[in-house]
């Protein structure tokens, strides 16, 4: 596994630590009305996501270069 993408999976891993860990340990940083608490989430998903989607880009955007050369 290269540098970059053991990056994008730990970026992602940590978002969905601080998910679980929120939820689990009802922290200060769970909101208390459900729909904020479904929003939080949601973003650190989405930040999971996107960490693994900006890899996924660039590492396309190389190849498809290579290929084109």
């Amino acid at each position: 596994m290269n540098f970059e993408l053991h990056q994008a999976i730990c970026a992602a891993n940590n978002s969905v630590g601080q998910l679980m860990s929120a939820d689990f340990a009802r922290t200060h940083h769970m909101a208390d009305t459900e729909e904020a608490a479904i929003s939080y989430a949601r973003k650190l998903l989405m930040d999971a996501l996107d960490a693994l989607s900006s890899y996924q880009a660039k590492n396309s955007a190389e190849a498809k270069s290579k290929v084109a050369a």
